[in-house]
């Protein structure tokens, strides 16, 4: 069984990420760890981004049908690592402001249920600098994915 990278947004070649990334860093460049990613916060990533309404109870995550998955590190629990789809990726890399101001304000709705809380406290609501803060990194990662003509992958955390 392999292990899981450290990084659960990372930016590395499909080659290295088709044996599970394993030697993936947290360098804030091609790799950090976002605590607050998980299958729904992405949908509700990919939805802001489009500019598309969602429901923060129930999203829809057919909206991540474009999310290959591209390793399994164990196949009853999980993890699972996904790749971005190239629009997504374009579409972060090309964020500027006062953009990221508008996709953050979306994507916050999904972070405002109790049971998901944004910052480390937990007790805290959902702030709009959090989430601006996490989206700027995403969006480094993503002009350094198409820089260095790699992907961007996201680990989906196991069960």
């Amino acid at each position: 069984m392999a292990r899981e990278p450290a990084p659960n947004i990372l930016v590395t070649s499909p080659a290295d990420a088709a044996t599970g990334a394993q030697l993936a860093v947290i360098d804030g460049v091609t790799g950090v760890d976002i605590g607050v990613i998980d299958t729904e916060t992405v949908a509700a990533l990919h939805y802001s981004l489009v500019g598309q309404d969602y429901v923060a109870d129930g999203i829809d995550l057919s909206i991540l049908g474009d999310h290959e998955e591209v390793f399994v590190y164990n196949e009853m629990h999980g993890a699972w690592l996904f790749r971005f789809p190239d629009t997504i990726v374009e579409c972060l890399a090309k964020l500027e402001q006062p953009i990221v101001d508008e996709v953050a304000r979306r994507w916050l709705k999904i972070f405002e249920n109790e049971w998901r809380p944004l910052s480390i406290q937990g007790d805290v609501a959902a702030d709009l600098d959090e989430v601006r803060g996490i989206l700027r990194q995403l969006v480094t990662l993503a002009r350094t994915a198409q820089e260095h003509n790699k992907s961007m992958f996201w680990l989906a955390p196991s069960c």
